[in-house]
């Protein structure tokens, strides 16, 4: 009787200490990244020219692009299986990693021609093939270093995130000043990756995981992936389908003048995105395993405390983004005030439904993330067009944030079969962003007027 009573308790107080210590290091790591990274770009920005910046940040959209598209879950299989830690799995996960990398770098060889036909960049027919080689750099680091996420020791993830950013800082300055152009920053984000896979190894040896092959683990990871396949291309054209369309309306210079402003947006997504990954999913998904009933209201903390971390930032940046860019950079960066301006605010209404796509991934609803995540970035995609054609850039940046009222209501279904919708929580958090932001563009016209 006494053991049954209390074994869930302990478990309970076990997941809690991870998951203080995975967020005290996960929260040290991150800021600590983010900082190295704004410095890095501090300085690029006083060497590289706009379209530098515009001509590296389409390269690098279309590779994360072919990496999102063939995203197999293989890393959230392995979070999210009970047999994730084994070696017949991690053996054929890594496989199935190493070949979807290769297929993806001939892919960027293929392609190559056709995208530099398409945005009449000649540059990209080099740049795109060598770009593409950090997948397959990523694919080939140790095997087990995902073990790390999966028992929630950010300590050595987060080390080894901020020590290849380090590294990836001082190869790109030294190319940048060697070479002043755009290469620079291709050539510097691969010798990043490569330092980062040769780190893998010393901090995560392999200990006899290595290539194999499981019909058993294939089928599963399939299974579970078949969605994250689909949910991964909707997330390409939500993360990249602003430098894309920007990309046929603007000039590299002003392309490069958005990359900065998206910079900002995206340490936010990137927190939250490091959050979801590295502490809500491998939480939900223990929680939904031993302790169902408690994962509604272990989302609602967690989305709170997210939330409380990120929207005063993401306010600061849609009232302040003229004097934040006015401080930090150059004169002819200044036209990146007002984009960070529309960005933060086109960014507001997905940042609030943080944690969501994460639980239903927890409790196996891949299927569900994939649709409700096709729905917003096919609105998405039709509503950033309309905005850039009848209000240019500015009207792209806001018009995205509209996407998520399209897709709340499927989401709102596929949380309400499992318990885990909340209504109240989202209408409050909505309004009040709403009050804030109008309250602060009052203030703020009333004072310069």
């Amino acid at each position: 009787m006494t053991e049954s009573i209390t074994t869930p308790q302990v478990k309970d107080d076990e997941l809690r200490r991870s998951v203080y210590r995975g967020t005290s290091w996960l929260l040290a790591g991150t800021l600590s990244q983010r900082l190295v990274r704004l410095a890095s770009n501090l300085v690029l920005t006083r060497v590289l020219f706009p379209e530098d910046f515009g001509l590296a940040a389409l390269v690098f959209a279309w590779v994360q692009g072919m990496v999102l598209c063939s995203d197999l879950g293989v890393m959230r299989s392995i979070i999210q299986h009970p047999k994730g830690a084994s070696k017949e799995f991690l053996g054929t996960a890594f496989t199935l990693q190493i070949v979807r990398a290769v297929g993806i770098c001939l892919i960027g060889v293929l392609l190559a021609p056709v995208m530099a036909s398409f945005f009449e960049m000649p540059d990209l027919r080099l740049m795109l093939p060598v770009a593409s080689l950090t997948v397959l750099t990523n694919a080939c680091s140790s095997p087990r270093a995902i073990l790390l996420v999966r028992d929630m020791d950010l300590r050595k993830t987060e080390g080894i995130t901020l020590t290849t950013a380090l590294s990836g800082i001082l190869f790109t300055l030294t190319l940048a000043i060697l070479w002043g152009n755009a290469w620079a920053l291709i050539v510097g984000g691969l010798l990043r990756d490569i330092f980062r896979c040769l780190l893998s190894y010393l901090v995560c040896p392999p200990r006899g995981v290595w290539l194999s092959w499981n019909k058993e683990a294939v089928k599963e990871i399939m299974v579970f992936g078949r969605w994250i396949v689909l949910s991964s291309f909707f997330a390409f054209m939500a993360l990249q389908a602003d430098r894309f369309i920007a990309a046929k309306f603007v000039s590299m210079a002003v392309l490069g003048h958005l990359a900065i402003a998206l910079l900002y947006i995206g340490i936010l997504r990137g927190v939250i995105n490091q959050a979801n990954g590295k502490i809500l999913l491998p939480v939900f998904s223990k929680t939904e395993g031993s302790m169902p009933e408690r994962l509604r209201p272990r989302l609602r903390r967690a989305r709170f405390l997210v939330l409380c971390g990120i929207l005063p930032v993401l306010f600061a940046m849609a009232l302040l983004g003229p004097e934040i860019i006015d401080f930090l950079y150059e004169d002819r960066w200044a036209s990146v005030g007002f984009y960070l301006q529309c960005a933060a605010v086109g960014f507001l209404p997905s940042c609030l439904l943080t944690g969501l796509g994460v639980a239903l991934l927890s409790t196996g609803d891949s299927k569900g993330n994939a649709l409700v995540t096709g729905v917003e970035v096919t609105s998405q995609a039709v509503l950033m067009l309309i905005g850039v054609l009848t209000n240019g850039l500015p009207g792209m940046l806001v018009a995205r944030g509209l996407s998520s009222f399209v897709s709340y209501p499927f989401l709102a279904v596929r949380l309400r079969r499992r318990g885990l919708w909340m209504p109240g929580f989202d209408l409050s958090v909505l309004i009040l962003s709403v009050i804030i932001l109008c309250l602060g563009f009052y203030l703020r016209s009333t004072l310069s007027s």
